[in-house]
């Protein structure tokens, strides 16, 4: 017997040695090669030609064929049930692997400007990790341009006008982000803006330029567009400096809406030609296509999906 069971762990390292199992196993267990012919939907021949290739490598006769009856001889009867077990621990094996595969776990490294990851992310992020406890999450804050490939980076986080992104990449827009011109009220007692081209002549902010040039293009209510060159007091691309500055009365900046809300309703804030508007950016995910995202990664998709939209479009 120990013979038999140890020949047939060898088995499942050959090539072919489960299928060989497996069809014998079924022949037993349906008590002939038609009923098992008809239940598996393969041809009797086929079971046949796996029957004998397990008696070959065994070297002893599993069954005994008659034309009216199968049987298992008693070298096939103390087989059939280590045969099963090994069947059924293989399948218990892919349950696992399949659960652990489809289950959210391991690392996520996430690159996302310093006020997206203050004011979007941090304030959802305790539900998505108590939702999650096999995932860690690795947050890297910068306002710098993020390359997923060269830094290791799962998914990025982008606020941008266009999604200009190379190929090879999956984009998943999250909201609009609207922009407006804001001020303290004490600054615009003294800085009166009557129109679009007082802008130009007032202390402004603004985040930096690559081409050393600030300009704000702004919309009037009938749909014509009107560039604003300035000259910023202040340039910074912390976005919460620029904000500040401005309940500070420093100057006049263009800033999301969502992280302006709570000031203007209190007051700190007041909105600058809220006729005029500025084009919106979208706040979209940035994630490498690979083939088979990992359920982590997915996970964190819908997390966003869920969750950023009610914060941006307030």
């Amino acid at each position: 017997m120990r013979n038999i069971v140890a020949s047939s762990i060898q088995l499942t390292r050959e090539a072919g040695g489960l299928e060989d199992l497996f069809y014998f196993a079924c022949v037993a267990e349906f008590g002939s090669f038609s009923g098992a012919s008809r239940e598996l939907g393969v041809s009797k021949s086929l079971l046949s030609r796996h029957v004998d290739a397990l008696e070959k490598k065994l070297d002893v006769r599993l069954i005994e064929r008659s034309t009216r009856k199968l049987s298992l001889t008693n070298s096939g009867q103390l087989l059939l049930p280590h045969c099963q077990a090994i069947l059924e621990e293989l399948d218990a094996a892919r349950d696992t692997i399949a659960q652990v595969r489809s289950n959210p776990h391991g690392l996520i490294r996430v690159g996302c400007p310093v006020s997206v990851s203050l004011h979007l992310i941090r304030p959802r992020l305790s539900g998505f990790l108590a939702r999650y406890p096999d995932v860690r999450l690795e947050m890297v804050v910068t306002n710098r341009a993020i390359d997923l490939y060269a830094e290791g980076i799962d998914l990025a986080l982008r606020v941008r006008s266009d999604m200009d992104e190379p190929g090879g990449v999956i984009v998943k827009p999250l909201a609009r982000v609207a922009r407006i011109l804001v001020a303290s009220p004490s600054f615009l007692e003294r800085f009166p803006i009557a129109g679009p081209d007082d802008l130009s002549s007032v202390a402004t902010l603004d985040i930096s330029s690559s081409t050393g040039r600030h300009n704000w293009m702004l919309q009037a209510p009938e749909g014509s567009h009107k560039s604003i060159e300035h000259l910023p007091r202040l340039i910074s691309d912390d976005l919460d400096t620029l904000r500040d500055a401005a309940i500070e009365g420093l100057g006049i900046g263009l800033l999301p809406r969502f992280m302006c809300k709570s000031h203007l309703d209190e007051g700190r804030l007041a909105a600058v030609l809220p006729e005029w508007h500025a084009k919106s950016a979208t706040y979209y995910a940035v994630v490498l296509s690979r083939k088979g995202m990992r359920p982590a990664i997915r996970a964190f998709l819908d997390f966003l999906d869920e969750t950023q939209r009610e914060i941006v479009e307030v």
